[in-house]
């Protein structure tokens, strides 16, 4: 019976520890701190500005999904990439290519 109790909790404090590491597993970049209301979009649809300064600065990460938002008149474009250990980055940039604060 000792031994039951002790692989029940053994099991729980390992599917813990398995949900406490997924849920770490995601950091923000340039993150807005106003909520905003993006639209998915295609990845090729990604002003070539973006493009290249993903490129450039990123060559190892895989775009997951990219999505934009337009206020007054200017394009915001938040792009979702993933590295080879699935960790995802949330990177959010300007028309021109450069990373928003």
């Amino acid at each position: 019976m000792k031994k039951v109790l002790f692989a029940a909790a053994m099991m729980l404090t390992m599917g813990t520890t398995v949900a406490t590491s997924a849920a770490e597993k995601v950091s923000l970049r340039g993150q807005a701190s106003v909520e905003m209301d993006y639209q998915t979009i295609n990845i090729k649809d990604l002003p070539q500005a973006v493009q290249d300064a993903i490129a450039a600065k990123y060559p190892e990460l895989t775009i997951k999904e990219a999505a934009v938002e337009e206020v007054g008149g200017t394009k915001t474009y938040k792009v979702t990439f993933l590295d080879k250990d699935g960790v995802e980055t949330v990177v959010v940039y300007g028309e021109n290519g450069e990373e928003q604060e």
